[in-house]
């Protein structure tokens, strides 16, 4: 999946001068970005809010929010705050969607770096592997229950560790040849062991 910023690098040769200067804008200072509204963009920029518009659909977005929020899942950080604060006084409706925003947000995060990560490797693991064990603690204890259910779904019977957050540790014996053990956790509170 190509970035919001190499999509403009790439396209902005075909651009009008007045959808140059707001690409050209975009990718000297994505981060204000995120708190611009389309007619605060245009203002700032010199051209009109049909300019905005029409620049972000010839890049292949629906509309200025979609292409904002392309943009913005590649200048976040990934240890920001999993959803945007829910409170009270929002509706249902609203809360829900800040939940599923999230959700958006975390597959698009996997999609940007999915061409970096063994695939290929970690299949020839699973399939030459003689016993598969998933772990972890807490909610990483529920992903690894999910994966042991989608194994099963495949054919696959497993047992499986985890557990409850009060767990400080689970310790296994994979010494036999072949044993393959998946453990779960959130990548901002796994600790990596170097002498391992």
């Amino acid at each position: 999946m190509q970035t919001a910023s190499r999509i403009i690098e790439q396209q902005r040769d075909r651009l009008s001068p007045s959808e140059t200067r707001v690409a050209d804008f975009i990718l000297s200072e994505p981060n204000p970005i995120s708190q611009m509204s389309v007619g605060e963009l245009a203002r700032r920029v010199g051209v009109s809010e049909p300019t905005v518009i029409r620049l972000c659909r010839r890049l292949g977005y629906k509309g200025f929010r979609d292409f904002k929020d392309a943009l913005l899942t590649r200048i976040t950080p990934s240890n920001t705050v999993l959803h945007r604060e829910i409170s009270t006084s929002d509706s249902l409706q609203l809360a829900a969607s800040k939940v599923l925003e999230s959700c958006a947000r975390s597959l698009l995060d996997v999609s940007s770096i999915s061409q970096n990560l063994p695939f290929e490797t970690a299949a020839e693991r699973l399939r030459s592997a003689s016993h598969i064990v998933f772990a972890g603690l807490g909610a990483s204890g529920l992903v690894a229950q999910d994966a042991v259910h989608k194994f099963f779904r495949l054919g696959h019977s497993l047992p499986q560790c985890g557990g409850h957050a009060y767990h400080s540790s689970i310790r296994f014996d994979c010494s036999a040849r072949g044993e393959l053990c998946l453990c779960v956790a959130n990548r901002r509170m796994a600790r990596t062991d170097s002498s391992a």
